[in-house]
């Protein structure tokens, strides 16, 4: 493998490694967004059943 097609796979998995961090991240952050929105939303059925 020639070094030019080296530091070209090179690149590429650093994008693809970025992108990845970023997807994750993005699905941490839904997740938590959501378990906040299902307690509020369960803590206003419990206020309004009582």
């Amino acid at each position: 493998m020639t070094s030019t097609s080296y530091a070209f796979l090179n690149q590429h998995l650093k994008t693809v490694k970025n992108t990845l961090k970023n997807i994750i991240f993005q699905r941490v952050r839904e997740q938590s967004i959501l378990s906040k929105l299902n307690k509020a939303i369960s803590d206003y059925i419990s206020e309004f059943l009582r």
